[in-house]
């Protein structure tokens, strides 16, 4: 068996301290106030879990990767509206008498202006879909928020009614607000 050089090992032990410290803070610390036993302690956890998922309907997870944002649905709304205006334009167009007496160059400028209009038609389409999309998105994601604190809560008032300590972890720096000043 070959050996790792100590170098490789504390890089990997650095990283696997690195992708598993945000997980790690996220998690309260609850200490026994009663001298409760591990095994006891261990059993009230798990009771408490259960009973803040059944009141709240929350099941705590690991939280999901981010959303990639939607890219290019604007351009594509236009293309799509470009594409219907110039054709919409050459069938409108083909319904009236004198459209084959037009010349070629007047059909061209009328179906250009027709696709200009259907692209911005698209576009503006596009763009109101993927507002909405990410509205939606922080709809649901202030939804999981105010559902994980209801179980929070549940789940420390579970741990504080059998005798025990819990504690939060304090946010992070980034995340504190500044003490508001008087003028």
């Amino acid at each position: 068996m070959r050996r790792r050089e100590p170098a490789v090992w504390i890089l990997s032990m650095a990283t696997a301290i690195l992708v598993a410290a945000p997980a790690l803070a996220q998690e309260v610390t609850v200490q026994p106030a009663k001298g409760q036993n591990p095994e006891l302690m261990q059993k009230d956890t798990g009771e408490c879990q259960a009973a803040a998922t059944k009141s709240t309907g929350y099941t705590p997870a690991p939280p999901a990767a981010p959303a990639k944002p939607e890219v290019g649905a604007r351009a594509r709304g236009a293309a799509a509206g470009a594409a219907a205006g110039a054709v919409g334009a050459e069938v409108r167009g083909e319904q009236y008498a004198g459209y084959d007496a037009v010349s070629d160059e007047a059909k061209d400028e009328y179906r250009k202006n027709e696709a200009q209009e259907g692209a911005a038609a698209g576009a503006a389409a596009a763009g109101a879909r993927q507002r909405q999309k990410r509205r939606q998105g922080h709809r649901e994601e202030a939804a999981q928020e105010s559902a994980a604190a209801a179980y929070d809560k549940a789940y420390q008032g579970c741990l504080e009614a059998r005798g025990y300590t819990v504690t939060q972890p304090s946010p992070p720096a980034s995340a504190q607000q500044p003490a508001p000043t008087s003028p």
